[in-house]
């Protein structure tokens, strides 16, 4: 409870500060935002939260069947997750060189943040909302607390990959600045195929 305090309390600190050195200041803007970002907090979650870790991976049963299921098989679908996003596999990731937050809108989860430090690099593996939740301000909540997480741990850059037909989720982060670098294609244990771009976005810390 103390650590999703204070995970709150930073959270709205970024959130004043960017609006404070943003070029343009709209005071009704700001107002309706800010209300909006009270709603909304980031707790962190660790191995020995099973509930929070089941949380989780129903998060991700939910999700990934909604926003994948008409592009993507699925068999597939249901593969990722017994393979990912299953309480153990999560927990394994715990215990490794991951990180997992729960986004909460009203102390009700609606997402999760999925981190992974590599050398000098954070992998911005898992960043998921509820569909009725994606014009909640929750998106733009993860990405502050993302780079405010990624200048703590002192990493040169941010790294993710999406798959080449989600146009909505590259805009996004094309927004946050970052830079398409490569397509790859990822197989995976049970030979499917997935078009992904690479995207990084270098930081100066």
């Amino acid at each position: 409870m103390k650590n999703a305090f204070i995970l709150q309390a930073k959270n709205r600190i970024t959130f004043l500060r960017n609006y404070l050195i943003a070029p343009s200041f709209d005071y009704k803007d700001f107002l309706l935002s800010y209300i909006q970002h009270m709603k909304l907090s980031i707790k962190e979650i660790n191995a020995s939260d099973e509930s929070d870790i089941m949380t989780v991976s129903v998060l991700a049963n939910t999700i990934l069947h909604e926003f994948y299921g008409a592009n993507m098989p699925a068999a597939h679908i249901d593969f990722f997750l017994d393979s990912f996003q299953s309480r153990q596999a999560i927990q394994k990731q715990l215990l490794g060189n991951w990180e997992y937050f729960i986004i909460e809108f009203h102390d009700v989860a609606i997402g999760y943040i999925g981190l992974q430090y590599q050398s000098d690099r954070m992998i911005l593996s898992k960043l998921y909302v509820l569909s009725n939740q994606r014009n909640s301000g929750a998106g733009r909540l993860a990405m502050e607390f993302i780079h405010e997480r990624a200048n703590k741990s002192e990493v040169k850059s941010i790294e993710l990959i999406v798959n080449v037909e989600n146009a909505r989720a590259i805009k996004f982060y094309e927004k946050w600045k970052f830079v398409n670098i490569e397509k790859q294609h990822n197989t995976y244990d049970n030979g499917h195929i997935e078009v992904d771009f690479l995207m990084r976005k270098n930081l100066e810390n």
